[in-house]
This record gives structure tokens, C-alpha cells and sequence, in this order.
């Protein structure tokens, strides 16, 4: 087996200047339309899976909760936009389905009628390999999770990474910048923060497999720093309102997961 040449991105980038980092934007620019070229409107879901999403970022359980779920999980079979986006809404629902004002809104921001285009599911930088002096794309890795998305699947994915690197601002800000050149201008900027908030709250309330219990296990996990890292978590793409909420949450519970 022979070793693709060149390094991570996500490495590379602190040894990046903006001229690179213009130069890998353009041919993942060029990458992405050429794999969409092969979108389709009536297919949904993972290669070979028949319209089925399952694992990475579709692991979130059902109410009420099952053992039949916890062995098996809870697959999101899906023939438009509108079903992915229900899949994270259903987690967030309460033990009475109900669900929280602010995620019944957030569908009319997108565009439910897109039909569903090509994407390697997790296009971040840890997937990406380049040319350190060219800046040069020249490999794309990690496919096992390719399918057919919405739209704005490729743009929520690369936001939703920049956020993680936040303690890495010169890099964030350079992933930042291949982001917006590449594959913003694929979705509207508006629908895409709109799926981000929608995952947030599915982050937040839902129950997934690799978490238990739902909701104040959150706080386990970020023990003391709750309320620094999940204000910091949220405020790249939810609304002020959000936002607000999210910190009188926090403060309310700071004291219930020392």
C-alpha cells in the first residue's frame, strides 16, 4: 500500500499562510461541485443503505427509551430534507413529546424542497490532506459515511468544526476562511445556522447511545467548566434568545455537577 503524500490539514494550517489556505479553498471548491455532480432527487441516505442514516452524527434515541434501543440504536430513514431535520427535533422532545418553542421554528429558515445532494458526510480538516507548499488537495479520506445529504449538510459540518477548534484561533480562523470560500456559498448562511441550532438542541436534550443519562449528563462532563465551554459551544450558531437561555440553564444547575 503506498502512502499519499502530503499532510493533514488540520495540521497544517498553524504553517499556513492566507495565500495557501485561498489555494486549498478553491479546489475543495472545485472538489465538492464535482462530487455533487452526482446528486440525485429521488435518493437519500448512506451508499448501499437504502435512505438510511446511521451512526456519526445520527445516534440520538427515541422517547420512551428503550433497552431494544440502546443494543440497536435508532436509524434515521429519511426521503427529504423535512425527515432529517424531524430526526434531531424528535430528540429534542420532552418525555410528553413535546418540544421546545425555538426548534418548531427553526424549519421555515430552511428550504424543505431542496433535494438531497452528494457528500462524503464529514468534511473537516482532519479529513483533508495537502500539499504544505501549494496548498495543493491531495487527498480526501474517511468515505464510510457517504450519501446523499441535504444541502447544507457539507457547510453545517465544517461550521460546526470550527467551533471545536476555538482554543486554536489562529487555525479556526483559517479553517474559517477555506469554509466560507469553499462551501458556504454551496447553502444559504441563514439555514445552515439554523441546522447547526437544530443539532444543538438535539445535542443538548437528546438521549444518544453514547451518553446516559439525557441532558445533566452534559454537565458531567464538563464538570466545573460547564457553563464556560457550553456557552462557548452554542454561541457559534444559535440566536440571541438562545443564547440567553442556555445561560440562565447553566447558571440555574453550575451547582448540581461539582
Amino acid at each position: 500500500m503506498e502512502k499519499v503524500p502530503g499532510t493533514l490539514l488540520i495540521d497544517a494550517l498553524p504553517r499556513m499562510d492566507e495565500r495557501l489556505c485561498d489555494e486549498t479553498a478553491a479546489e475543495l471548491r472545485a472538489y465538492i461541485s464535482d462530487i455533487r455532480r452526482l446528486s440525485s432527487s429521488d435518493k437519500w441516505g448512506v451508499v448501499g443503505r437504502g435512505g438510511v442514516f446511521h451512526g456519526g452524527y445520527f445516534k440520538y434515541l427515541r422517547r420512551p427509551y428503550t433497552e431494544e434501543q440502546f443494543r440497536s440504536g435508532n436509524p434515521c430513514v429519511a426521503s427529504s430534507t423535512r425527515d432529517v431535520l424531524e430526526y434531531f427535533a424528535k430528540a429534542c422532545e420532552d418525555s410528553e413529546g413535546r418540544s421546545h418553542p425555538e426548534v418548531d421554528a427553526l424549519f421555515a429558515r430552511i428550504d424543505l424542497a431542496r433535494p438531497a445532494v452528494v457528500s462524503r458526510s464529514d468534511l473537516v480538516p482532519e479529513n483533508i490532506v495537502v500539499d504544505e507548499k501549494t496548498g495543493a488537495i491531495t487527498a480526501v479520506f474517511d468515505w464510510e459515511n457517504a450519501g446523499w445529504y441535504p444541502y447544507l449538510w457539507d457547510d453545517r459540518v465544517a461550521h460546526i468544526r470550527k467551533s471545536t477548534h476555538q482554543d486554536r484561533i489562529r487555525e479556526s480562523a483559517l479553517w474559517d476562511r477555506i469554509r466560507k470560500a469553499a462551501i458556504e456559498r454551496q447553502s444559504e448562511e441563514d439555514a445552515v445556522a439554523a441546522f447547526c441550532e437544530l443539532h444543538f438542541f438535539a445535542f443538548m436534550w437528546g438521549q444518544d447511545e453514547y451518553s446516559h443519562p439525557p441532558c445533566c449528563c452534559l454537565y458531567k462532563r464538563h464538570s466545573s467548566s460547564a457553563h464556560a465551554n457550553f456557552v462557548m459551544y452554542c454561541d457559534q450558531w444559535c440566536s440571541r434568545a438562545t443564547i440567553q437561555w442556555v445561560r440562565r440553564y447553566t447558571m440555574e444547575h453550575e451547582g448540581m455537577h461539582t
